[in-house]
């Protein structure tokens, strides 16, 4: 399992840690379960594995949700365990009753939104993001809704709603990627430049941003440029060799 989301996790479990802390009225069910994704976000169970900290963190919160204790945040994490382990469909189930006692967190509806859109499900996923937005600014919900309508092509819509989501979140080094991309598309080279460039700077490892900007240094006719992408291309992907034909 890739843990796509322990960072996430660990941020939610500080805050909500310390939330439970200054709580009048502990839940003994709830701190079980933090302390069980503590040790999943510190790799416990990678030398435990007989620990199964999320099987023990999803008992505890299930627990806590029947008995009302801590009821919100308590589906906030299980949904956020279900992501982790890819089961949409539990995710879904929970992130939408936690919706019902709290219609207006907008990063709710993003996460909904990005569920129905691994899921397949473009439409509904495009309502959420949708609603998302009316609800606050959220740089996934616009790159979401990029993804989906890029599938009708390179549009100025879909260029705006990553740029959006990269003026919203400059680090967000996925949306950056696609934006200058998109821009690559088309022809807007001196765009492609300025993102791919920028991404690098939070990715400088990235075989892919490298191999992207050897293409544009090569278009500008920028070759010193361009062969130093190169060579840092195939250094952290060796598999770009065989494409540049080096």
């Amino acid at each position: 399992m890739s843990r796509k989301l322990s960072a996430a996790l660990l941020v939610v479990i500080l805050l909500l840690g310390t939330a439970v802390v200054g709580a009048q009225q502990r839940s003994l069910r709830f701190e079980n379960a933090l302390q069980y994704l503590q040790y999943y976000s510190a790799g416990m169970d990678r030398i435990i594995p007989a620990l199964q900290p999320l099987r023990q963190a999803a008992g505890s919160l299930k627990a806590a949700v029947d008995q009302d204790e801590m009821t919100d945040e308590s589906l906030l994490l299980l949904g956020l365990i279900y992501l982790e382990q890819d089961d949409y469909s539990e995710a879904r189930q929970v992130f939408s009753e936690y919706l019902k006692r709290n219609p207006d967190d907008g990063w709710v509806h993003v996460m909904l939104g990005d569920i129905d859109y691994y899921s397949g499900d473009y439409a509904s996923a495009l309502q959420r993001y949708v609603k998302a937005i009316m609800l606050g600014d959220y740089a996934r919900a616009y790159y979401g809704i990029g993804l989906i309508n890029m599938d009708q092509g390179i549009t100025n819509d879909v260029i705006a709603a990553f740029a959006k989501a990269v003026e919203l979140a400059p680090e967000f080094v996925e949306a950056r990627i696609i934006l200058a991309k998109a821009y690559f598309a088309v022809e807007n080279y001196e765009s492609a430049i300025e993102e791919f460039e920028t991404a690098y700077l939070y990715k400088p490892r990235d075989g892919e941003i490298h191999y992207y900007l050897w293409q544009l240094y090569t278009i500008q006719g920028e070759l010193d440029k361009a062969n130093h992408s190169r060579d840092l291309a195939i250094q952290y992907n060796p598999d770009y060799a065989e494409i540049i034909g080096k």
